[in-house]
């Protein structure tokens, strides 16, 4: 090969070279494995994200349709005594939600706050004699809640769309009440036909699995299956408090139904009484993800007309196969 002819190769290889650049510079421009560098954008989308995630998740979003109780519930705890409240129900109306991150590595936190106006509503009897099962007027009593929950996110990919980015791996129980310490829900233990047990004393601190097992098994009900409830209550009066159980609600409220819990034991702990409640109920017939709400109420809440709302609640998630 000649001066001229290296020359020429020499031209080409140099002209391919720039070529093949510019292609490679623009095919990493259009990647959509490129780094984002718009951080303020990435974090507002990904809040975005995280809780289109957790607004859409039926084991996070069924407890509010368990926590709203209407009067189209079934309600299994009618007693023939005669001063028990006929029916007893809530209707609450969210107000206010927000949201709070803790980044950790690849793992967000987050803690889901949700603020709710109330009524009770107690259908109850006050005339006539012998046992009172026919209500003859209803009390109301407003009252103000607040529901806190946690969720766990894994960072999983780094796409354009946020919402491939995210996924939620862990859910704690909810908890919430009105503003008070004469009732305080202290321990709740879950009894499966099985023999199975899971003992939670702080809800927004224990966790079920929504994707590996790093947490708690999610609890699993075959239709129709046994679970008992044990709520452990500290209250500061002597009377027997009312505790209820609401479950079996879909998304969209149906099939509610809602269980007196029975005083098992009632002990004086220093200023106060710690009490020991429970009941055994069956799942519903239909598959999917529920939550069972456990409404702790002091007995003046319910038999005097005009004492304070005071509650707690704890709610349980679990999944009907």
């Amino acid at each position: 090969m000649d001066r001229k002819e290296r020359a020429a190769l020499v031209k080409y290889l140099i002209a391919y070279a720039i070529v093949g650049l510019f292609i490679f510079l623009v095919g990493c421009k259009d990647s959509v494995t490129n780094p984002v560098t718009d951080n303020t954008t990435l974090k507002t989308a990904d809040k975005q994200a995280i809780q289109q995630i957790a607004e859409q998740d039926s084991a996070v979003a069924s407890f509010d349709a368990n926590f709203d109780e209407d009067q189209s519930m079934s309600f299994l705890s009618k007693e023939a005594t005669a001063i028990y409240p006929v029916f007893v129900w809530h209707h609450v109306i969210l107000v206010n939600k927000s949201w709070s991150y803790n980044i950790v590595g690849d793992t967000a936190y987050v803690t889901l706050t949700k603020s709710f106006e109330g009524v009770l509503n107690i259908a109850a009897s006050t005339t006539g004699s012998g046992p009172r099962t026919k209500p003859d007027t209803i009390i109301t009593k407003a009252f103000a809640t607040t529901i806190t929950r946690k969720l766990i996110f894994a960072h999983r990919d780094s796409t354009s769309n946020p919402l491939l980015n995210w996924k939620l791996v862990a859910i704690s129980l909810p908890q919430g009440g009105t503003n008070t310490n004469n009732i305080v829900i202290n321990k709740l233990t879950l009894t499966f036909s099985s023999g199975k047990q899971i003992v939670i004393t702080s809800p927004n601190d224990y966790f079920f699995s929504r994707g590996p097992k790093a947490w708690g098994h999610f609890p699993e009900l075959k239709r129709n299956d046994s679970l008992t409830v044990n709520v452990e209550i500290y209250s500061a009066y002597a009377d027997t408090d009312f505790v209820t159980v609401t479950y079996g609600a879909d998304k969209f409220g149906h099939h509610r139904e809602n269980r007196k819990l029975k005083l098992i034991s009632s002990t004086p702990s220093g200023s106060g009484f710690v009490k020991v409640f429970e009941q055994t109920y069956r799942s519903r017939q239909y598959p999917g993800f529920f939550h069972a709400v456990i409404n702790a109420f002091t007995k003046q809440t319910i038999y005097d007309d005009q004492a304070p709302v005071e509650a707690k609640f704890w709610g349980i998630p679990y999944l009907v196969r």
